[in-house]
């Protein structure tokens, strides 16, 4: 795409748009929209929205939205939906209003909300909440939560079908399927199965089922199963397994394994593995693995592979 040929722009598909064509704009699906014929805006899967109609909006699904028809808003499955019919919503595939499995869930019923799994979870069943795998779980029972496969009085949330209840003093959210209790003093969330306890000096979260203990000092989160001792001076997170250690002068965040290092003059961020140098006067950020450099007098980012020069006169970004 020129700006030696005047008026070009970005192209479309392959296309050009020319601006030297009066009141072309970006194209829409190969076929131009142009504000030479009044009103038109972008497209809607090839069909031009003409604002002449009066009212017309973006499309929905080919089916024109049109504000001209009193009250209508977004489509909904191609079907329109309108604030005209009193209280209707955003559409729940195609019945009005937010769906519930197909089911209406109406405002116009006192106190239904959204339905669980397509029973309608009504609030002026007194204390319902949303459902639990179709079984309701009620405030209306002293203490019953978020349901666990069942509903029990003072149940939480389950455990990978073990129900975790707060009527057990202490007992916390599980960890796979065991229970984590904070009646054992200092437990915390589980790590891959195994609990992880504060009880233990120093102990953390874990790094991929080895613990992480504060109680070796300088430790921090694990980098891929091998831990990073802030006691071997300078290491930062891990770089694909391998430590980055600012104790190596300069050392900065990996390249796809390779560590880029400010201690080789002027290195900066990889490039597909290659690195990209500073060094070498000129060189900007690679284009496929093929640096890319100023120093070739003109030479911009490059156009899948093949460079865009501003040395040829008018060229711009490539257009596939």
């Amino acid at each position: 795409v020129s700006v030696a040929q005047p008026g070009t722009r970005d192209c479309c598909h392959g296309t050009i748009v020319l601006v030297a064509q009066p009141g072309t704009r970006d194209c829409c699906h190969v076929t131009m929209v142009s504000a030479a014929q009044p009103g038109t805006r972008d497209c809607c899967h090839g069909t031009i929205v003409l604002v002449a109609q009066p009212g017309t909006r973006d499309c929905c699904h080919v089916t024109m939205v049109s504000a001209a028809q009193p009250g209508t808003r977004d489509c909904c499955h191609g079907t329109i939906v309108s604030a005209a019919q009193p209280g209707t919503r955003d559409c729940c595939h195609g019945t009005i209003r937010d769906c519930c499995h197909v089911t209406i869930v109406s405002a116009a019923q006192p106190g239904t909300r959204d339905c669980c799994h397509g029973t309608m979870v009504l609030v002026a069943q007194p204390g319902t909440r949303d459902c639990c795998h179709v079984t309701m779980v009620s405030a209306a029972q002293p203490g019953t939560r978020d349901c666990c496969h069942a509903a029990q009085p003072g149940t939480r949330d389950c455990c990978h079908v073990t129900m975790v209840s707060a009527a057990q003093p202490g007992t916390r959210d599980c960890c796979h399927g065991t229970i984590v209790s904070a009646a054992q003093p200092g437990t915390r969330d589980c790590c891959h199965g195994t609990i992880v306890s504060a009880a233990q000096p120093g102990t953390r979260d874990c790094c991929h089922v080895t613990i992480v203990s504060a109680a070796q000092p300088g430790t921090r989160d694990c980098c891929h199963g091998t831990m990073v001792l802030v006691a071997q001076p300078g290491t930062r997170d891990c770089c694909h397994g391998t430590i980055v250690s600012a104790a190596q002068p300069g050392t900065r965040d990996c390249c796809h394994g390779t560590i880029v290092s400010a201690a080789q003059p002027g290195t900066r961020d990889c490039c597909h593995v290659t690195m990209v140098t500073v060094a070498q006067p000129g060189t900007r950020d690679c284009c496929h693995g093929t640096i890319v450099s100023a120093a070739q007098p003109g030479t911009r980012d490059c156009c899948h592979v093949t460079m865009v020069s501003a040395a040829q006169p008018g060229t711009r970004d490539c257009c596939h």
